[in-house]
């Protein structure tokens, strides 16, 4: 059974609102950068529940935040639940993606670096760690070898107890997944949000 929510109880983490604030280039451009501690360039396409069917007989995924700067292709999902499927819902999302962003003449070295990032409201690998990123390695090598195929999986545990790892940023865009508190400008700026976006829908009392 679905519950159901009214539009006046919606935060950032239900599905709907966190597709209706990432719409916002800035806002989303932000988190973003927040998260990965890169810069991301200029936005040239950004959509929400983008869907890519690559084979009438292949599964269709629909990406909660899809967007494209000219070096980066990133997908940004809110995960409240099932935890057992991430990681390879990760590969396929990042599998689907290569093939929606690499036409029939490109070349394998003009692909974009692609990143998943998955922010979960529970700890994805039961590890107690705040902050999972993964890359391709070698483990045979006595030192890491990184196959640098631009291929990154990140994984937020919005939950963790310790924080201590985490910029102070982060840190408070955490916070404000767990506990609502505003103590950053993100923070307000997604909270802002979301109180127009309330304001400006004239809905029933269920969506």
């Amino acid at each position: 059974m679905y519950n159901f929510k009214r539009l006046e109880d919606l935060t950032f983490t239900d599905d709907f609102m966190f597709s209706q604030v990432m719409k916002n280039k800035e806002i989303c451009k932000e988190v973003v950068e927040t998260i990965l501690g890169i810069k991301v360039g200029r936005i040239e396409f950004l959509t929400s529940q983008y869907e890519i069917e690559i084979d009438p007989e292949a599964k269709t995924i629909a990406m909660d935040v899809y967007l494209r700067d000219e070096k980066k292709i990133i997908n940004v999902e809110m995960q409240t639940g099932h935890r057992l499927e991430l990681p390879k819902r990760s590969r396929y999302y990042q599998a689907a993606s290569d093939i929606d962003n690499t036409p029939p003449s490109g070349l394998y070295s003009e692909m974009r670096d692609n990143y998943v990032i998955f922010i979960c409201t529970f700890d994805p690998f039961l590890q107690g760690k705040a902050f999972y990123k993964f890359e391709n390695i070698c483990l045979d090598c006595e030192q890491p070898l990184r196959l640098n195929d631009g291929t990154y999986k990140i994984f937020l545990n919005t939950s963790a107890k310790d924080l201590t790892l985490l910029d102070r940023e982060l840190k408070l865009f955490y916070d404000y997944i767990c506990n609502g508190e505003i103590d950053s400008r993100l923070t307000e700026r997604i909270n802002n949000s979301i109180t127009k976006i309330k304001q400006d829908r004239e809905r029933g009392e269920n969506i």
